[in-house]
């Protein structure tokens, strides 16, 4: 069984890791060149920009002003893509799936967690600045996809359990996982296939920091929490 605070760690690691990417080299604000613009609402554009890097993989003309650094729309796609490459890599950690099969249906799987992505349902409603910080309210509807595929994966490794336990199926612990692994991922890409269902609208907030030249940049770890909320998981720890 996967420790709890493992696991968390490993998603908000693998979030970050791409995250930091982005920001170390375009994230900040141009604000000298924005002064007519409010704090509030350049740091709004900002996180607009960033959550739509992960599961859009493009940006506004807006946010392409306010950065220090010219970036191509092929930047930004680039960095989606390596988002959407972790979520694979936390997925298989999560699950405890075969990592041999994640790199044989890698185009399967990165294809089905695009789309899953490209759903995501989410709106900045207002910014608040608290002394030298500001706090963005982002209105999201999480996406339901990994909360059902997790039911049907518990349902999927009980009856291997009981066809072991019944002499009707003989696997060592390895040929189990690899079983369990190919049969979750057909019901999971059956699932990406379908309608997405969200859960009920939840108000979240994501920190913009004020940093020392004076310009604003999204906390990390925050942005984060905001990824993992949209596309949540059952429980916080692995049903394995």
């Amino acid at each position: 069984v996967n420790d709890l605070g493992e696991i968390m760690r490993k998603r908000l690691i693998w979030n970050i890791i791409s995250i930091i990417i982005t920001l170390s080299v375009f994230g900040f604000l141009h604000f000298t060149e924005n002064w007519k613009s409010s704090p509030e609402k350049i740091a709004s554009i900002l996180a607009q920009g960033e959550i739509d890097i992960t599961f859009k993989g493009e940006v506004s003309k807006k946010y392409m002003k306010i950065l220090t650094v010219e970036r191509t729309p092929e930047f930004f796609k680039d960095t989606h893509n390596t988002d959407i490459i972790n979520e694979i890599k936390y997925f298989f950690s999560y699950f405890n799936l075969d990592l041999e099969i994640e790199e044989q249906r890698e185009d399967e799987l990165f294809k089905a967690f695009e789309r899953i992505y490209s759903q995501a349902q989410y709106k900045i409603v207002k910014a608040e600045k608290k002394d030298e910080d500001i706090y963005i309210s982002v209105d999201v509807y999480p996406i339901n996809t990994m909360i059902q595929f997790e039911d049907e994966y518990i349902k999927i490794k009980k009856e291997i359990e009981q066809d072991i336990n019944s002499g009707k199926l003989k696997a060592t612990k390895s040929e189990k996982i690899r079983i369990l692994t190919e049969k979750s991922l057909d019901k999971f890409f059956e699932l990406s296939q379908k309608n997405i269902e969200f859960q009920d609208l939840k108000t979240l907030s994501l920190k913009v920091n004020k940093v020392s030249t004076g310009h604003f940049q999204v906390d990390t770890d925050s942005l984060a929490q905001i990824i993992e909320e949209i596309v949540p998981y059952k429980s916080l720890k692995s049903p394995y």
